[in-house]
């Protein structure tokens, strides 16, 4: 069935703040429960919602589809896309939901290798956001396994969490690879081009890296370079790497009293002005009210 929401419903902003220790949320374990009423409203996050669901059968509404489900079933919904869930008439259904921040994800993985799979694919949602268990049982435990810790915060749960929310993103990302065609395949091959440079700006970030030094470990001349690098990470090569120092300043100024001006330098800005400037840039806030936020949520 095709429809247009937006012309039919109202739609509504629902955020939800991710703590940047955990970049995750979820109801403490309690079950949403889905009701047959009307639906007169659809609704948008600003992450990634994923949830499983327990018992019941109905429909969920995302973009311009409307998807069954039924008990045992997982949705995978985007940041941004408009959706709403509905039970079978005269009956509730049982969900659990996960919240997750894949940027906040990724700032705190060392793997370049996962970052770049993640930017590279995560930036389409699925082909279909409603996934059955018995169809796809890996992502399934994944989830489960998620909220179980979640549930019980046992020894180490975060550090297990963050493993977890790695493997899922990852697994999502593989799905979204494999729908695609030769277009995901033309930039798969890209990017495995600019691997060389990728792995180096993750070792050396801190220096002035010029891309005529990446290009040369690419075997590519500054132009072509540019473009393979553009295709795969959606953004240039000086982006990139400022990006990468200030995930790992955002870093810095949460786990340490470092001062802002040396914690600049740590991660390679010639001045503290132009630090604070990217930095607003990407986060929107000053290095020191994000660091007095970060503080403030633990």
């Amino acid at each position: 069935m095709q429809f247009q929401p937006f012309l039919n419903y109202n739609i509504e902003y629902a955020p939800h703040e991710i703590s940047t220790d955990l970049p995750i949320f979820t109801d403490s374990g309690s079950l949403h429960i889905l009701n047959d009423e009307e639906i007169i409203s659809l609704h948008t996050h600003n992450c990634l919602e994923i949830g499983f669901c327990y018992e019941g059968a109905g429909i969920f509404i995302v973009d311009n589809q409307v998807l069954p489900f039924s008990t045992g079933d997982l949705c995978v919904i985007f940041k941004n896309q408009i959706h709403k869930a509905q039970s079978e008439q005269g009956k509730t259904s049982r969900w659990k939901y996960l919240y997750i921040d894949p940027e906040l994800l990724l700032s705190k993985t060392q793997s370049m290798e996962i970052q770049a799979l993640s930017n590279l694919y995560l930036q389409k949602p699925l082909k279909t956001s409603i996934l059955s268990s018995k169809e796809f049982p890996d992502i399934s435990f994944i989830i489960q396994a998620i909220l179980t810790e979640l549930e019980e915060k046992a020894s180490n749960y975060k550090a297990l969490i963050t493993s977890l929310l790695c493997a899922l993103i990852l697994k999502i990302a593989r799905l979204i690879e494999l729908s695609e065609t030769v277009e995901i395949k033309s930039r798969s091959m890209t990017l495995e081009r600019i691997i060389p440079a990728l792995n180096y700006i993750s070792q050396n970030y801190i220096k002035t890296i010029h891309i005529k030094e990446l290009a040369a470990l690419c075997n590519e001349s500054c132009s072509s370079f540019r473009r393979h690098f553009g295709k795969s990470m959606h953004m240039s090569p000086l982006d990139y790497i400022v990006k990468i120092r200030i995930q790992m300043a955002s870093i810095l100024l949460k786990s340490s009293d470092t001062s802002i001006l040396e914690i600049s330098d740590k991660v390679g800005f010639n001045s503290l002005s132009s630090f604070n400037r990217h930095f607003k840039k990407l986060h929107g806030i000053s290095p020191r009210v994000w660091r007095a936020k970060s503080q403030f949520i633990e």
